[in-house]
């Protein structure tokens, strides 16, 4: 065989891995995931309870970063992520004695560990900032355990899971606690994916109860807020999936306080004194 024939078939067959190779590289799944969204809602109340709007429109404008820096499917550990975010919350009307419009900015880093069957531990740290001084900015770290959704059928599942919050340090999240304080919600997310119908449509009814000590609502007992409701979702299909995965959304979440302080931290952020309220929400937003 002469050089240059050898010289040849050397070249085609390293151009024909590099072409394999690059043809996996593009094949392979992106390590980096995100989202961006914008919801307007008739209130702003926290998943703790917290009442902090109840006048006008407020709109939150969200958006978040993960990264999965491990992944084996069917080993122990299946995934190991971090992740991190922010969300600007503003009111089409000045509320709790600011001036301004724009009344929170929230940011929050965090890992979760996913093990085989889907079981998932997290731990994030969040700030909450008022870029008003409506109040002071509160630490928090929050722990996290989520199982692996429960298959009911074809069409509905379930994912339960529990958190601990821990207000570490600055004003206590529900204005009348005390910092250094914890709650604990307990929830589960029942889930019906129409998609499996070949209808492009889910609804979700987030359900959870929030307990601990009474210090972190400052007394008034061991239970906080109990919240149910239904979210709808369904895909923007004529957006090309080149530009992400567009959706729209809207809801209905209904909290009862079950904790008589909640009413008193109504009473000294301004809005109305209410046992029941009934939040109304519609958001656009696309991930990738």
């Amino acid at each position: 065989m002469s050089k240059k024939l050898l010289s040849v078939q050397l070249c085609a067959l390293a151009s024909l891995v590099s072409a394999n190779y690059a043809q996996a590289e593009d094949a392979a799944p992106s390590s980096i995931s995100g989202w961006l969204d914008e919801t307007i809602s008739n209130d702003y109340i926290t998943p703790r309870g917290l009442l902090e709007s109840d006048k006008g429109i407020s709109s939150y404008f969200s958006g978040g970063l993960a990264v999965q820096l491990y992944h084996n499917p069917g080993g122990p550990v299946s995934d190991i992520s971090v992740h991190g975010g922010a969300l600007f919350n503003n009111y089409s009307e000045p509320s709790a004695g600011t001036s301004g419009n724009w009344r929170e900015f929230d940011w929050w880093a965090g890992t979760t560990l996913t093990l085989d069957g889907g079981n998932t531990f997290g731990v994030e740290y969040s700030q909450f900032a008022s870029p008003k001084e409506a109040y002071n900015a509160d630490n928090n770290i929050e722990f996290s355990v989520t199982g692996g959704p429960i298959q009911l059928s074809k069409l509905a599942s379930v994912t339960p899971y529990a958190k601990l919050f821990w207000n570490e340090a600055g004003t206590p999240v529900v204005v009348t606690g005390q910092r250094g304080a914890f709650d604990v919600e307990l929830g589960f997310r029942p889930s019906l994916d129409f998609n499996a119908y070949d209808v492009p449509l889910t609804l979700t009814i987030p359900t959870w109860v929030t307990v601990g000590p009474s210090n972190f609502w400052g007394g008034g007992g061991n239970f906080g807020v109990f919240s149910t409701g239904v979210v709808a979702k369904t895909p923007l299909s004529f957006i090309p999936k080149k530009f992400g995965a567009w959706y729209l959304d809207g809801g209905v979440q209904y909290y009862r306080e079950l904790n008589d302080r909640l009413l008193l931290a109504q009473q000294e952020l301004g809005v109305s004194r209410e046992r029941d309220v009934v939040a109304a929400s519609a958001g656009l937003g696309f991930s990738f």
